[in-house]
């Protein structure tokens, strides 16, 4: 009797084991917590980090012509852009910080779908460029690394559901 009590524990601890890790490990898991990563495009122009100085400053140093070609951009948009604060792409998170979860998700991904429909091998770095009220974006690019067009991806919140979600409302050649 006292043999199968012996192998009724190690039969538990075998079984159970095995699965009280696996629900440790989801727990403590990166992939499970709220800290994802940016989305970074595949073949982009090169950038530099520099170390960190403030909040308020960028923490990437884009070449000139990367610079240039924002300019550009937005000087091609038919919208007033006075009202709005001007991005890097790779810190858009300095903008869903003032958002709450379900609208920051919303925006990422919608951004993300956005861009990733219409961008091809070679385009350069997008400037995000987002309105202080938060209600509108447009994301500027320009195609075939910098010899190309530029391409608009015009955002706005969707507050009709009593939710902030966030639409695509046009994609435009500019």
């Amino acid at each position: 009797m006292e043999y199968f009590k012996y192998l009724f524990q190690i039969l538990c601890i075998a079984i159970l084991f095995p699965t009280a890790m696996s629900l440790i490990y989801s727990i403590n898991s990166p992939v499970a917590s709220s800290q994802t990563k940016p989305y970074i495009p595949v073949e982009t122009r090169t950038y530099t980090v520099n170390q960190q100085r403030n909040n308020d400053q960028s923490t990437f140093d884009f070449d000139d012509d990367i610079k240039r070609s924002w300019s550009k951009g937005i000087d091609r948009l038919k919208v007033s852009t006075t009202d709005y604060l001007q991005f890097n792409y790779f810190e858009t998170n300095k903008i869903t910080q003032k958002m709450g979860d379900e609208e920051a998700t919303s925006f990422n991904d919608t951004l993300l779908e956005s861009f990733i429909s219409v961008r091809k091998k070679g385009d350069l770095v997008p400037v995000v460029l987002m309105n202080r009220e938060l209600s509108k974006s447009i994301l500027v690019f320009q195609e075939n690394e910098g010899k190309g067009g530029f391409v608009g991806i015009f955002m706005s919140v969707d507050s009709s559901t009593g939710k902030k979600k966030w639409q695509l409302d046009s994609i435009e050649n500019l």
